[in-house]
């Protein structure tokens, strides 16, 4: 999966800290950039980086994900739609609104995705880190 662009939420305050997300990640020197597809960092610092970058982006994005889960209740189209382009606006704005959660949703579950495994390309090396409690958690 290619790293998300600016997204539309129709949240202001979700929008606003994805996209100063994106910007501090955009900014990173080369040698700390990193694309998705790549496997997990050997090192540890590397690691804990994406951990916290993939961390934030599932904070910012879990709140889609309840709404999709326990409250929207999309039409199949709406769906097979999410996978193409956006509707125009002729389909109106709750189509598109429906379609920029299910977006959310899809970038909460790619980070949660991302964020378990930041740590796996450690193994099996012994692990030097100065917040055990906060390391084990992520």
């Amino acid at each position: 999966m290619k790293r998300a662009g600016k997204l539309s939420w129709g949240d202001a305050t979700a929008s606003w800290l994805w996209d100063q997300l994106q910007a501090w990640r955009n900014v990173l020197p080369a040698q700390m950039k990193w694309d998705d597809n790549e496997p997990p960092a050997k090192d540890i610092n590397a690691a804990r980086m994406r951990g916290k970058y993939y961390g934030a982006a599932y904070i910012i994005t879990r709140p889609f994900l309840y709404h999709a889960l326990y409250k929207m209740d999309p039409q199949p189209s709406l769906l097979d739609s999410a996978q193409n382009t956006p509707p125009d606006t002729a389909q109106g704005a709750e189509t598109k609104r429906e379609l920029d959660i299910i977006g959310a949703c899809r970038q909460c579950v790619h980070a949660a995705m991302k964020s378990t495994e930041a740590f796996d390309g450690l193994l099996p090396d012994r692990w030097i880190v100065t917040n055990i409690f906060g390391t084990a958690h992520a």
